[in-house]
């Protein structure tokens, strides 16, 4: 079942998050700018995402375990699908610029 044109309501939420604050949005298309395919985009904003997720539950498992399991349903590549289409307007407008 797909979830406002996404795999499923965790990726369309992760998605949502990440593209509506600015600083993160910024970090996640410099990772795309950088990487060569969606797949490694996706591995690495799942990297740096999760990562921020065992800080924040550092010390609460329960937590952890709920936001781990709900991060293990993103399609992460998905993900760096759509931050790699934003990679290539960057690259369009440094090629366009030079």
């Amino acid at each position: 079942m797909t979830y406002n044109g996404y795999r499923n309501y965790e990726t369309w939420a992760v998605m949502l998050w990440l593209s509506n604050d600015q600083g993160t949005d910024t970090r996640c298309t410099e990772l795309a700018v950088t990487l060569d395919s969606p797949m490694k985009t996706g591995d690495a904003i799942k990297e740096f995402i999760e990562e921020r997720a065992i800080t924040i539950t550092e010390n609460d498992g329960m937590l952890r375990d709920i936001l781990m399991a709900a991060l293990g349903e993103v399609d992460w590549t998905h993900i760096g699908e759509n931050y790699d289409e934003a990679a290539e307007y960057y690259r369009e407008n440094d090629r366009n610029s030079s």
